[in-house]
């Protein structure tokens, strides 16, 4: 007598399908499926298996086996799980059955870019503020979940080459950050983080990022940041970020009018006879600034003082 519904190995399953699998391709699922009958002897212990409730455009199962195989390419991203719900029924009179749950993971491949989006313009360094920090970067996202592995920082010049300016990046660590490190090379002017960190560590780390320079006369051109995070297979974007130089007059410009004489006192002594032609009043001119750029040099004036004439002349 068939008085016992055939029973799965287990009420619930979980199984797990790589995305990008080609269709047909079988799922793993854990324990194995599979169903027992205590009625025991054919008929009885013959089952069919299929698919009561789920999505049966995109999983098929085999009737004889149980054996669950793919009809679609997954992409994790825009699917995560599928579940369906299995029956077994038995070959006996009346037939009987029971169901089990299948949870079927899509499991992910690295197979998207990290993407930095919001990042700023441009930041202004003045001359004689040492650093700046450069503005948040928005933020980092990878559409896969596997960890980024590297975050690479340049300073180029406006044509995109490596700047030789004495120019340098640090960032700062927090306590929450072991595994990571940090290399800087060429005199800071390239710096990487490298180790294991999601998306929210590496926005944290580049929002410290910070530009230097300690000269007391910085050269003007502008700078560019160029900053990059990797997923160790794929790099992301690259944005730009300006780095406009702020100079500021802050020497007196240093006029000598004799530089061979070396007294440091009268620079220049001539005659000059009343009604006489012209003469020269300088020697050899020495006219400096230490400051940089278009305020450099505005203007020279020389001033004539305590003339002479007639018969008050002393």
């Amino acid at each position: 007598v068939n008085d016992n519904a055939p029973l799965f190995t287990s009420e619930s399953y979980v199984a797990i399908v790589t995305e990008n699998s080609l269709m047909g391709t079988m799922v793993m699922v854990s324990p194995t499926l599979g169903a027992s009958d205590r009625d025991g002897s054919n008929p009885n212990s013959i089952f069919t298996f299929s698919i009561s409730s789920g999505n049966t455009s995109l999983f098929s199962i085999n009737p004889e086996d149980g054996q669950i195989t793919t009809l679609q390419v997954f992409d994790r991203e825009s699917l995560e799980m599928e579940s369906l719900v299995v029956m077994v029924t038995d070959n006996g009179s009346p037939s009987l059955s029971s169901t089990a749950t299948v949870d079927i993971l899509i499991s992910d491949v690295n197979d998207n870019p990290p993407q930095i989006s919001g990042a700023p313009s441009s930041v202004t360094f003045t001359e004689g503020t040492d650093s700046v920090f450069v503005p948040p970067l928005g933020s980092v996202e990878d559409a896969d979940t596997f960890n980024l592995v590297m975050i690479t920082a340049r300073i180029l010049n406006a044509d995109m080459t490596l700047t030789t300016h004495p120019d340098s990046l640090s960032v700062t660590l927090s306590s929450n950050t072991p595994g990571i490190s940090v290399l800087l090379q060429n005199g800071g002017r390239v710096l990487q983080v490298s180790g294991s960190f999601n998306t929210s560590i590496a926005c944290s780390i580049l929002s410290s990022l910070t530009f230097t320079n300690g000269e007391e006369e910085p050269f003007g051109e502008e700078r560019r940041i160029s900053v990059v995070v990797s997923d160790g297979i794929f790099n992301s974007n690259s944005p730009q970020i300006s780095i406009l130089v702020t100079l500021v007059n802050d020497n007196r410009p240093i006029l000598d009018l004799n530089v061979v004489d070396g007294s440091g006192t009268l620079d220049y002594e001539t005659v000059f006879m009343e009604e006489g032609p012209a003469v020269q009043i300088t020697g050899t001119v020495s006219l400096s600034d230490s400051d940089r750029g278009a305020q450099s040099m505005d203007n020279l004036r020389i001033t004539l003082a305590n003339t002479q004439d007639g018969s008050d002349e002393g």
